[in-house]
Formats: C-alpha cells, structure tokens, sequence
C-alpha cells in the first residue's frame, strides 16, 4: 500500500496495489501528480525486498515511482522479481500547454504563443511529445461556453497521438454534450461508413497553464491536404454553416436549409470557380 499519512504531499486517501499472476503490481492514482516519490508499505512473511540492491524498508524508504521499478524479495529458498508500475488520473493522454508568461487565451482571431507537452504513457510520465507552438479560440456557439475550444498551430507538421502529420489541431471541448460522446459515436459512424474521410481524434485530459481544464478531443483540422479533406489542388472544401460572418463566400440550395460556405479556396461571388460550386450543388 501506500499510506496517505506516509504520503501526504501526494495522496488523499489509501491506495492499495493487486498483484498479479505474473509477479505485476499495479496500483490507479485517479489525479494528477507532478511529483512522484512514495514510501510503500508493505508485509512479508520471510526474506528483504530491494530496490536497485537498497533495502526497501515498509514505512520509511521513499520511492522513485515515475518509472516502472523492479522490486526484489529474495529468501533463504528463492528471489521472486516483481515489477511496480502506477497509472495516474483517467488513464487518458494528459496535454500541458503553457502560454508565454501565461496569458489568457481570449480570441478566435489572434493567437498566442506557448508550448505543448503530451504525455500519452502514465505509468510513467515522460512526455513524448513536446514542441513550441501557438494557440487560439475557435468555434461559434461553442466558443461562449465555460469550457472553450481551441485551435493549435505548429511552425512545421508534427503527428499527434499517432495521427498523420499536419500543423494544425484542434481541441473540441465537448461541453454542450454532458457524455462526451456525440461528437466520437459521429465519428466512428463516419469510419464504419464509405465516407473517404472523417477526421481523426483521441480522448485527452487538458492542463492549461497548471490548470486542469477538463477532458477534450485532440482531433485533426479540417482543410485541403493529402492527409485531411484530400480533393486534390481543383477541389473545394464546404460548410453546411448557419453562424457563417458576413465576409464569408456563402450561397443557399433549395434542398439545404442552411447556407454553404466556400471554406476553401478563397473565391469571389460570380467568378467562375463560385459558380461552378453553385450550380454543382443546386444540380445534385
């Protein structure tokens, strides 16, 4: 175990380990720990458990758990290895971003400079991924919402989470939806189907400058590239777009409620790209 009046910088309450048939011990930490050094406690019938061949002593010696750690306990008959290993939080790829001398985060417009650290293995909390990068608000209706969605951008492409390289991200933060999940069952909807694409996203917990914001989606952009919408360098990339700006490119459909905005490329109402969207739309 490892006692919370052993550990009372780290721990609120008991936690206790299982072991399992194969000689694993591991334990569910279900918060965020910066530092991880625990003093176990522990019984044995016979023998001295060690640690790198320190004796470990239950109650006093303090631990360096932030790596999987091989324990010995060696008898007068037989030494029997074990290894300790400890998940922290959710179990979910905790992403640090810290903005530069911690500014706010407040438009959709201007972006803010800062760094990411992604730490996707929490048994034993090294990140692997870090890299400057800048970040600003998006989404609509969303964006008035206490928990705020964010776009991410990077100078080069990067791959998040194992997803295809690119420089933009986006962290949809899922408020209006209480499960979480609309936005994923969508998108596994999308994967299962013959869509050519549905955007690509993994579960994270968000740290916003030492402070946890929650749980988001880390997903891919939407845009034009081989990797994303792939429609080629003639393609066009539309929203369905009811909150679209004024200076938008939008036109209406007849069998469409609401009006189509021309994402990208940038066109001009009544230039020959413009018109072929239109009338492919209204032709379809």
């Amino acid at each position: 175990k490892f006692l919370a009046e052993n550990n009372p910088k780290n721990l609120l309450k008991d936690v206790e380990f299982e072991i399992s048939s194969d000689n694993e011990i591991s334990c569910f930490i279900p918060y965020i720990l910066e530092n991880k050094n625990f003093i176990p406690t522990y019984e044995i019938s016979d023998g001295i458990l060690t640690v790198n061949d320190e004796e470990v002593i239950s109650g006093e010696t303090e631990l360096d758990c932030s790596l999987p750690i091989e324990l010995k306990l060696a008898s007068e008959n037989e030494t029997v290895i074990y290894h300790l290993s400890i998940r922290y939080f959710t179990g979910l790829p905790i992403v640090y971003i810290d903005t530069e001398e911690k500014q706010p985060i407040e438009s959709k417009d201007e972006y803010v400079k800062g760094t990411i650290r992604i730490v996707s293995n929490n048994v034993n909390g090294i990140p692997d991924f870090e890299s400057v990068m800048k970040i600003k608000g998006r989404g609509n209706t969303t964006w008035g919402m206490p928990k705020k969605p964010y776009k991410i951008k990077f100078d080069s492409k990067v791959s998040l989470l194992g997803e295809p390289e690119d420089k933009e991200w986006v962290l949809l933060a899922n408020y209006a939806d209480k499960t979480q999940l609309r936005n994923e069952i969508a998108f596994f909807m999308g994967e299962m189907s013959t869509l050519e694409y549905t955007p690509r996203t993994n579960f994270v917990e968000v740290v916003l400058n030492g402070v946890y914001n929650g749980t988001y989606q880390l997903g891919e952009q939407l845009k034009i590239s081989k990797n994303r919408v792939n429609v080629g360098d003639d393609g066009f990339l539309l929203e369905i777009d009811g909150k679209a700006a004024a200076e938008d490119i939008t036109f209406k459909v007849s069998h469409i409620g609401q009006p189509i905005n021309i994402k990208d490329p940038d066109v001009e109402v009544g230039s020959d790209d413009y018109n072929f969207v239109v009338n492919y739309l209204n032709t379809t």
